[in-house]
């Protein structure tokens, strides 16, 4: 991703970036083991706030990121939504695929360790944000939920007008509000 921050004026662009919570391990038992064989690394996510200031101690965002990480839906994830409740989040960039461990192809012994498309759907109800795109769902051959899951869902869910589908190479541009 390419922040591309211009001012004309005394302002200056500020960026915040903060951790949020995430997990890969989706119960208390395979953590327990993952904490011991290390097979699945930990994970975040992050909300990156943009806005213009004089000074730092004035910063008030503008636009707000919500940069799901490769997550479970996990309860942890509804602090975000307290977190952030009367807040506006502008964007959700939302990691799908529904990626499973060791593959797709031993199913039914996997493991999903990143949000698949219902999941996907929950964490939009959950955050609510402006707009949402999906990103990271079809990267390697451990996804086991396509972008069309994800789509036919939010379509379900009458929610189409609040996702943008990029192809690979695309951008999607915004303006941070002064």
């Amino acid at each position: 991703m390419a922040i591309e921050i211009r001012s004309d004026t005394e302002k200056k662009p500020r960026i915040k970036v903060i951790g949020m919570p995430g997990k890969h391990v989706p119960t208390k038992t395979l953590q327990t083991l993952n904490d011991i064989v290390k097979a699945v690394p930990p994970t975040n996510g992050w909300m990156v706030e943009l806005g213009y200031d004089s000074k730092v101690s004035d910063f008030t965002p503008r636009y707000r990121i919500y940069i799901s990480g490769d997550t479970l839906l996990v309860p942890e994830l509804k602090e975000i939504a307290e977190l952030y409740s009367g807040l506006t989040i502008d964007l959700m960039l939302i990691h799908l695929g529904g990626t499973t461990i060791p593959s797709p192809k031993l199913s039914p012994m996997t493991v999903m360790v990143t949000m698949d498309a219902n999941q996907g759907l929950e964490l939009v109800r959950l955050i609510k944000p402006d707009l949402t795109i999906p990103i990271h769902y079809d990267d390697y051959d451990v996804f086991a939920s396509t972008l069309e899951e994800f789509q036919h869902v939010i379509e379900q869910e009458g929610l189409k007008e609040k996702v943008v589908y990029l192809d690979r190479g695309d951008q999607y541009r915004f303006k941070v509000k002064k």
